[in-house]
């Protein structure tokens, strides 16, 4: 019968610091690989309960840079800005610490920093789709769950329609259900 030889840990230290190490980095990748494949499903999952509610509760929590968004996109002419739902609505866009901008108007970096942190910001911490602009009508999209917070200082269409379910949370905001 062979004598099996063990590894003394305690003579060879170095040899046990990096059986830990191995060990757990290997269990960091086998963790990130299950969350990486899991993490689209729970994030569909948790925007299903998106509703008028919780648009409203958002837009109270960051009225002022909600407000403040509305008016550089209007301002600076931006007609999209996501960080992959790119819809090409004109051929000029632009692509910035991974979001798209799309815009007829040359901005100055300025700008172009100004819009890109805050929209970091709202699109961190409340995962909309994207942002857009369209005849003076701004949205912040949930576009898989059809749902929008929209600013619009004239009557939107999707306002009072029969065909939409919509609900003021203030003065030229409106949460609409498509």
């Amino acid at each position: 019968m062979k004598n099996i030889d063990y590894i003394d840990f305690k003579k060879h230290k170095l040899f046990l610091a990096e059986t830990i190490a191995f060990v757990v980095i290997m269990a960091i990748f086998i963790f990130g690989g299950i969350y990486s494949i899991l993490f689209p499903t729970l994030d569909d999952v948790r925007k299903r309960d998106y509703d008028t509610d919780y648009l409203a509760e958002i837009f109270s929590a960051d009225k002022a840079d909600f407000n403040e968004m509305a008016k550089l996109i209007d301002k600076c002419n931006i007609e999209n800005i996501s960080h992959g739902n790119f819809v090409i609505k004109s051929e000029k866009y632009f692509y910035k610490d991974t979001l798209y901008y799309q815009t007829d108007s040359e901005l100055t970096d300025n700008e172009k920093s100004k819009i890109t942190d805050l929209a970091y910001k709202l699109f961190d911490k409340y995962d909309f789709d994207v942002i857009l602009s369209e005849n003076g009508e701004v949205s912040f999209s949930y576009i898989a769950q059809d749902i929008d917070l929209i600013y619009c200082k004239n009557k939107s269409p999707y306002i009072d329609s029969e065909e939409y379910l919509s609900k003021s949370i203030a003065k030229d905001w409106y949460v609409v259900e498509y």
